[in-house]
């Protein structure tokens, strides 16, 4: 048995069976859904498996991977994936959750922390960009643009730039 709990919202246990191994709920006005949070109340989990958390929008046949729970970590909170994303046409979104195999969880976990570790990077580096412009909007001079740009061209240096990541991470 699970619960969803999403903040302001009463928790839910409606959770409809697929087949033996798949169950899914629907989550009304997912547009306002920035986290939400999914427990195990009853771990009855192999050692060897673990539960996938997938969301979906209409008309709900591609599920998209967004974490995992096992016996160790029983719930666990979770940042909405299609926050910010959809439009508030879209009037629910489905939460699935599907018992798999632990190797398979831990490889889909890192190539999705993989996947937000790069988005991040990309991030910040339009931060820099716009910073760069900004800067250089003001700059008057040829030296002051020769100094800017040296300026950018050491904070894009690999080791700069990830050391700056890991320090804000």
């Amino acid at each position: 048995m699970f619960a969803l709990i999403i903040p302001g919202r009463p928790l839910s246990t409606a959770f409809t069976p697929i087949d033996s191994t798949k169950v899914t709920i629907s989550v009304p006005q997912p547009h306002f859904v920035s986290e939400f949070v999914i427990c195990l109340l009853q771990p009855t989990l192999s050692p060897n498996n673990g539960i996938g958390v997938y969301f979906a929008i209409p008309p709900f046949v591609e599920w998209n991977f967004v974490g995992s729970l096992t016996l160790q970590r029983p719930s666990s909170s979770f940042r909405a994936p299609w926050f910010n994303a959809l439009s508030s046409e879209v009037s629910e979104i489905r939460l699935g959750l599907s018992v798999e195999d632990l190797s398979v969880l831990q490889q889909q976990s890192s190539i999705l922390e993989q996947s937000e570790a790069e988005k991040a990077v990309e991030s910040a580096r339009g931060i820099a960009q716009n910073l760069y412009e900004f800067m250089q909007s003001f700059s008057q001079s040829p030296q002051s643009i020769q100094s800017i740009h040296q300026a950018k061209g050491q904070f894009f240096h690999r080791e700069v730039f990830q050391f700056m990541f890991r320090m804000s991470a």
